[in-house]
């Protein structure tokens, strides 16, 4: 079955693609089946590594998926990610005047991905964050307003939060990268509450 998906997608790249990739996907986000989740990724690097350029059209749906395994827990899989990763970003430069495809899937991560993708391709600036009524108002009780860079770091802390990759903020002492995690943090727990009234989110801040 491995081989034969590969044959197909080398014969007609964008029917195997866009008949293949859903699939795989849901096979990729397995948290339960390490097993699967390792095959998904074995067999997605080698239909990458078959297809070359005609990947393409495909690149911006996939640097997500990619990327948020670049951290999997199996090391294997994490392995995996980064050398498809690799493959994906020398193709990025030409995606700039291709119409990507687009399938449906059951992906769970965040569509804040792909306006992010855009961004690292070609340079976009990122979605102005939303700051929710309840935070909104908390900042404005304590004196607090998020300067314009300051915006910008918690809209990136969010997208890496959406495709479950680690980061830092980096610059000079005393310019809020403190306020700009706890900010992003207490936009993840309001998020965590909406979707589940019920939860009570809990997190760790090491200093």
């Amino acid at each position: 079955a491995v081989e034969s998906m590969i044959a197909l997608c080398k014969a007609d790249p964008t029917t195997g693609l866009q008949t293949g990739l859903p699939l795989l996907i849901q096979y990729l986000e397995n948290q339960t089946n390490n097993a699967v989740r390792l095959g998904a990724s074995q067999l997605l690097h080698k239909i990458l590594s078959a297809v070359d350029v005609e990947v393409v059209p495909f690149v911006k749906p996939l640097l997500p998926v990619i990327m948020s395994m670049m951290t999997d827990p199996l090391v294997d899989c994490a392995k995996q990610a980064s050398q498809s990763f690799a493959l994906l970003v020398r193709m990025a430069p030409l995606v700039r005047d291709q119409v990507p495809i687009v399938w449906s899937s059951n992906s769970n991560l965040c569509e804040e991905a792909g306006g992010v993708v855009e961004h690292l391709i070609h340079g976009r600036p990122l979605e102005p964050i939303v700051l929710p009524d309840v935070i909104r108002r908390e900042l404005l009780s304590s004196g607090i307003k998020l300067r314009a860079y300051q915006e910008e770091g918690v809209a990136w802390l969010r997208f890496l939060q959406s495709v479950r990759l680690n980061g830092a903020l980096c610059d000079e002492m005393g310019l809020g990268k403190t306020l700009q995690s706890l900010v992003a943090v207490a936009l993840a727990h309001e998020e965590e509450r909406q979707s589940s009234p019920e939860s009570r989110p809990v997190s760790v801040v090491v200093c």
